[in-house]
């Protein structure tokens, strides 16, 4: 067995991709860590591989708190004494590089989703049936998936049964709000961004919009759910920390893949394309647009983020 005496811990472990990666070192012979927000669901599945002779450790834990991350790791070394795999699983997208050299504040902007019914940057906005679609075909009326969220559609939600996916989606439009930004609840108004759309060059934003994404996303940024996201009123655009819409413009988005037929308007890198300064100024066009009210991205955060996602490549 490849894995043999190894020790891994495996974040986001209660279901889908990470119950199978617990599964998979467990059957290689390692001892495992499995870690997840849903108490009860991570000790099914590390129950299901002590029924097999595997050596499995259930954590309640919830990755975005420094204190949960402590305990369980003095749990694990507590336990076999290391640590040798780290598998992170859980949350969405926004950094690349290696564990050790992400920054706390960096760590949460990895894992720290927001998932609850917030109005703006949740999914306060979401119906029932808005949140079934959007796991089984990783688009909706609001937002469509990109980064590891590609992957759980591609490889786990997409396949579910109906009963399956009610169930998470009434699970998550029961966490209470939290989070978010602290401003009001988004309301649409497009009369501003409409009329600085139609004299383009007074915005140095307006023109890279008007250039590279308008055609696809529309004046009135709505674009063409769900095919194409809309920008108006999207949770990610609203959020305080622009680190996926900046990855997201640099490097696109993998395919989603729905039934074996591959999404039709995948999103371009643009990266080699434009400079720090055009995708900074573009980003807080639409941040600002449609009455989104978020703040402005500087052209040193994508410069940043462009040079660890380019040294991981």
């Amino acid at each position: 067995m490849r894995l043999d005496g190894k020790v891994a811990m495996v974040t986001g472990a209660a279901k889908g991709i990470g119950a199978a990666i617990v599964e998979a070192c467990a059957r290689e012979g390692a001892r495992v860590a499995a870690l997840d927000l849903d108490g009860a669901g991570v000790e099914a599945v590390a129950e299901a591989q002590r029924g097999r002779g595997a050596d499995v450790l259930a954590l309640h834990a919830d990755v975005t708190r420094s204190a949960d991350i402590n305990r369980a790791l003095d749990a694990v070394i507590a336990r076999w004494r290391r640590l040798d795999i780290l598998v992170n699983n859980a949350g969405g997208f926004a950094v690349i590089r290696p564990t050790e050299e992400i920054t706390e504040e960096e760590w949460q902007s990895i894992l720290a989703s927001n998932l609850t019914s917030e109005q703006n940057v949740g999914l306060g906005r979401w119906s029932d049936a808005d949140l079934t679609t959007f796991l089984k075909t990783g688009a909706n009326a609001h937002a469509t998936a990109f980064g590891s969220m590609t992957d759980v559609i591609n490889h786990s939600t997409q396949g579910m049964n109906d009963q399956d996916l009610a169930a998470m989606s009434a699970y998550l439009k029961s966490l209470p709000p939290a989070g978010g930004t602290n401003a009001p609840a988004y309301a649409y108004d497009p009369k501003a961004t409409t009329a600085l759309l139609q004299h383009p060059a007074n915005d140095a934003g307006a023109k890279v919009y008007t250039a590279y994404c308008m055609h696809c996303l529309g004046v009135d940024g709505r674009a063409f759910a769900p095919l194409l996201a809309p920008l108006a009123g999207n949770p990610n655009v609203l959020e305080k920390d622009a680190s996926s819409l900046i990855n997201v413009t640099l490097n696109g988005t993998h395919d989603l893949v729905i039934q074996g037929i591959p999404a039709a308007y995948p999103m371009p890198h643009y990266a080699p394309v434009l400079n720090d300064q055009q995708i900074a100024d573009v980003l807080t066009f639409i941040r600002a647009g449609w009455n989104n009210g978020a703040p402005a991205v500087a052209a040193g955060d994508v410069a940043k983020l462009r040079k660890t996602t380019q040294a991981s490549q």
